[in-house]
């Protein structure tokens, strides 16, 4: 489960990055900042 599952269908393409540097948080902490920086940039 994500913490970003709450988001609605518009915000899809930043959910998925966002739950990407869940993922990757342990296993590859670099993947996990870029993924936790280009989430907010989606947005602009």
């Amino acid at each position: 489960m994500s913490n970003f599952a709450f988001l609605p269908t518009p915000f899809k393409t930043i959910a998925q990055s966002a739950t990407q540097a869940e993922i990757y948080i342990h296993t590859d902490p670099r993947a996990a900042s870029f993924h936790a920086r280009f989430s907010p940039a989606q947005t602009l």
